[in-house]
């Protein structure tokens, strides 16, 4: 399966949509179109975003809330961010129907910039400029 497919076969459109909205604003916040380091791949049955063999996060719709799996370590980095969610040791459940979308794209891109950075220290200020691969 792809991602694109994953996508498609989530049956309510409005856990697609908000799962979607997710997905393209950790892709846009991490610049993975131009980031070499960066891959896109469908693994352990979610789109997940990967740093060479490293994965930096998976996200998945499930029943009643998406799942965002950033690690036991963003976890605990972020706690205080993330007080209003469920989360276990490595994963977020953001509950369907969120109102304050908008905060919730910015503490799930800031968690992914952050694992990210964790394993390339040296490509971070390209990314957070919007730079990355050479054209």
């Amino acid at each position: 399966m792809t991602i694109d497919e994953y996508f498609l076969a989530i049956d309510d459109d409005n856990h697609r949509k908000q799962l979607v909205v997710l997905w393209r604003a950790v892709l846009s916040a991490l610049n993975v179109e131009k980031v070499d380091s960066l891959s896109l791949r469908f693994a352990w049955g979610m789109p997940s975003v990967y740093y060479g063999s490293t994965p930096v996060v998976h996200m998945a719709a499930m029943k009643k809330h998406i799942g965002i799996y950033p690690g036991s370590q963003a976890i605990e980095e972020f706690s205080h961010r993330l007080s209003q969610y469920k989360t276990t040791k490595g994963a977020i459940q953001i509950p369907y129907g969120v109102d304050d979308t908008d905060i919730l794209v910015k503490r799930v891109t800031d968690i992914a910039l952050w694992l990210w950075a964790k394993n390339n220290r040296s490509e971070v200020h390209t990314v957070r400029r919007g730079k990355g691969k050479s054209e």
